[in-house]
């Protein structure tokens, strides 16, 4: 049965200015290696998912035949999680795992939301709206007297 992975080869130039024909690298690559030709097409992408279990192995030693070629294998095997890079350059080789992370909670936003009472608004626009009449009555000469005789207060 085996695991399957989900393999992707780009070629660039490792030194800026060098000049790389992808569809020829990636072409000699799959010629070499009977692995390569079933997981990649001939522009380095590919449609199914497939076993190649020497991958690095190989990579690194076609790579010393383009010393100037920086080649980048992506890869998603069939567990979650299980992604990763492959850069090599002339033999030498880095290995990069994908890294998931979580932002941290918004605090002030979480607690804002929590502490606002629903119906704050409303009661913000109604006492906003109490002040206004108490400034217009107070601004009203003699108003504020009536008022306080007619309310019995």
């Amino acid at each position: 049965m085996g695991y399957y992975t989900h393999y992707k080869l780009e070629v660039h130039p490792a030194i800026k200015g060098d000049m790389v024909v992808p569809e020829e690298v990636i072409g000699a690559f799959r010629k070499e290696y009977e692995e390569a030709q079933y997981a990649l097409n001939e522009d380095g992408s590919a449609e199914e998912e497939s076993k190649w279990y020497e991958h690095e192995k190989d990579l690194a030693a076609f790579s010393k035949k383009y010393p100037h070629v920086l080649f980048i294998l992506e890869g998603a095997g069939e567990e979650q999680g299980d992604a990763w890079k492959f850069y090599c350059v002339n033999g030498e080789t880095q290995d990069a795992k994908i890294v998931t992370t979580f932002p941290e909670p918004d605090m002030e936003r979480l607690l804002g939301a929590a502490k606002e009472d629903p119906q704050a608004e409303a009661k913000r626009e109604a006492s906003d709206a109490f002040d206004h009449v108490k400034r217009m009555i107070n601004s009203t000469p003699g108003l504020a007297e009536k008022l306080k005789q007619e309310l019995d207060i």
